[in-house]
């Protein structure tokens, strides 16, 4: 399963933070560029533009869509679509988002394997936290004191993918067993008509 905690928690000034995909920790980024994945037949611009897909199940054609986005901003933006929204399931969503997230990471660890884990392993065992000034759930929001306040869910799903790291031979199999516990937290999840494929 994908256990995380979605309340808001100080997490610390040491923390191994990102903003920007072009700084220290970037590479961790959802948003960062040249890191395309194939899932299912469907190439992505990265993991956000399959994360942002996972969001629409029943919705094979918008997933095609998303997936054809030049870049993970293009891809969230389709999203934002008010006719598009209407047919967005949010409560179906929200019990499923984290598991997707931990997914769509799993994709890019399996398909960077490399540069992803070494992205981990330079974290040196501290917190990961997305500092975001917007998206408290996702990232934390940087204080003055140089903490962060936030749930910073992104950055637990990205902890979690470093202990799968930390206890398999390889990328590929840390990435496969991520994915396999996202799977099992959330069976909903489909792409392209079809559940999700392990890793």
């Amino acid at each position: 399963m994908i256990v995380v905690n979605e309340k808001t928690r100080t997490w610390p000034s040491t923390s191994a933070a990102f903003r920007r995909s072009r700084e220290r920790h970037g590479a961790l980024s959802n948003m960062t560029p040249g890191m395309p994945l194939v899932v299912a037949g469907l190439r992505f611009s990265g993991s956000e533009a399959l994360y942002q897909a996972l969001k629409f199940p029943a919705l094979p054609e918008v997933q095609r869509t998303i997936a054809a986005a030049a870049n993970g901003f293009d891809a969230k933006r389709l999203t934002w679509n008010p006719a598009l929204k209407r047919r967005f399931n949010a409560p179906w969503w929200n019990r499923n988002r984290a598991a997707a997230m931990a997914y769509a990471v799993a994709a890019k660890l399996a398909a960077h394997p490399q540069r992803i884990a070494a992205a981990l392993r330079d974290t040196a065992g501290r917190p990961i936290v997305e500092s975001s000034d917007r998206d408290p759930f996702w990232g934390a929001r940087p204080s003055r004191g140089g903490t962060f306040d936030g749930a910073n869910v992104l950055g637990q799903v990205l902890m979690l993918a470093r202990e799968a790291l930390q206890a398999a031979p390889s990328p590929q199999a840390a990435a496969a067993a991520l994915a396999a516990k996202a799977l099992a937290a959330a069976p909903g999840l489909r792409l392209a008509g079809k559940p999700l494929p392990p890793i």
